[in-house]
């Protein structure tokens, strides 16, 4: 990972307990790397009953489906732990990112993988045939047995491919986020 460029383009950010760092619903214009503490991914802020549906620990990157979409949050992050440390990525800085470090991009693809994964495994027994509709996509399918090394040889090819399949992944996951909390 390209600490460098990431000091360079990111801003550090602190929160303490309970403060809303991003909100459902609002446009987007940052993506964050939390770097220290924990919080939790909330779905359905504007119903009676919230859904967690993540709990972010260091290292993970959240805010960036509203980014790659231009769409709205489709969820909220609440800090859980006593502080959390993030980096903040503008939009502009964020895509260049992905575009020039092929690790935080693949990074980034797995941490949307692993999302969907969870919450096709909590669908699977309420709405099977939609899971398997998602698990059967072609893309899909090559998103999730692509390795590190397939990945940076497509993108030395094609740099905007690893935008091209974060989106994809990213949209599919907001289709599968309306789902579970249905």
């Amino acid at each position: 990972m390209n600490i460098e460029m990431l000091s360079r383009l990111a801003v550090p950010k602190k929160f303490s307990e309970g403060t809303i760092i991003c909100m459902e619903g609002e446009v987007g214009h940052t993506a964050y790397l939390l770097l220290q503490g924990k919080a939790e991914v909330l779905l359905g802020s504007f119903r009676t009953e919230q859904k967690s549906v993540a709990l972010l620990s260091p290292g993970v990157v959240f805010g960036e489906m509203s980014l790659l979409e231009d769409k709205p949050r489709s969820a909220s992050v609440v800090v859980t732990s006593k502080e959390a440390t993030v980096l903040e990525l503008t939009k502009m800085n964020f895509l260049t990112i992905l575009e020039c470090d092929s690790e935080i991009a693949f990074h980034l693809l797995q941490t949307l993988l692993e999302r969907m994964n969870n919450l096709l495994k909590e669908l699977q027994y309420t709405n099977n045939t939609f899971v398997r509709s998602i698990r059967g996509d072609s893309r899909y399918v090559q998103i999730s047995s692509l390795t590190q090394e397939q990945f940076s040889e497509i993108i030395k090819k094609d740099s905007s491919y690893a935008l091209t399949l974060l989106k994809f992944l990213s949209h599919l996951l907001a289709t599968v986020d309306e789902k579970a909390i249905d």
